[in-house]
């Protein structure tokens, strides 16, 4: 019988039967996930908040959407950036999700195939209450580091403090996260601050899946695995 990965059971193992869609088929594909490959369901504990990374003298925080989206290569073993330790080095073999996000992480972050990164660690997620023209909105630190702002140097916007104000020079997100960004105000050009910071109480839903495909073990989002059918092997 068939049914979606996500309903696997930690220790299950089933064939992948169907992906939906041809650009999904050929973007998973260099992870090991393809129709007829025998999958099993593994323990991951839930995650929420950032991941940290450093490139040369510069760190970089990335959301976890963004995160998923890296493969890196450590020492001939090809992982996802979710799944390397603190301390870690290694260098990003593959980037997931189009020519659009593969751009902006190389124009805004120095992120790109081949570059070299480190392992800074998970960063707890936090609220950020920020203030352009007089309204006040909350976002989320993900959110916050798409938001790139000049502060004597330019620089993303979670990297700021509590008091501090900047100028947004540039929103590095999809159309999508650019349009809720814009509802809150929240575009190049405006002046923001920062009104206060402080611990998220949000609770990640939507954890990634981690699997075994094949000989790889890979970690998928949920956007993805809710596109991926199995059924008994």
């Amino acid at each position: 019988m068939e049914k979606n990965i996500q309903l696997l059971k930690i220790g299950e193992k089933a064939r992948i039967s169907r992906i939906d869609g041809p650009s999904l088929r050929q973007r998973v594909a260099g992870m090991g996930i393809k129709e007829r490959v025998l999958v099993e369901r593994l323990a991951l504990a839930p995650l929420s908040g950032c991941i940290e990374i450093k490139i040369g003298r510069r760190r970089v925080t990335l959301g976890l959407g963004v995160s998923m989206k890296l493969r890196v290569d450590q020492g001939g073993t090809i992982t996802g950036l979710v799944e390397m330790n603190p301390g870690d080095r290694a260098v990003i073999s593959q980037i997931h999700g189009g020519q659009t996000i593969v751009e902006i992480l190389k124009r805004y972050f120095g992120i790109d195939t081949g570059s070299v990164i480190e392992m800074a660690g998970q960063k707890p997620d936090r609220d950020f209450l920020v203030e352009i023209a007089g309204m006040q909105s909350s976002i989320c630190e993900g959110d916050a580091s798409k938001i790139l702002v000049t502060k004597r140097r330019r620089t993303q916007l979670n990297t700021l403090r509590a008091g501090d104000e900047a100028p947004i020079v540039a929103i590095a997100a999809g159309s999508r996260a650019r349009s809720m960004l814009k509802e809150f105000g929240i575009e190049e050009g405006r002046v923001i601050r920062i009104v206060k910071i402080t611990q998220s109480e949000y609770k990640q839903p939507e954890a990634p899946l981690r699997i075994r495909a094949g000989d790889q073990e890979v970690s998928i989002g949920y956007g993805m695995a809710e596109k991926i059918w199995v059924e008994d092997d």
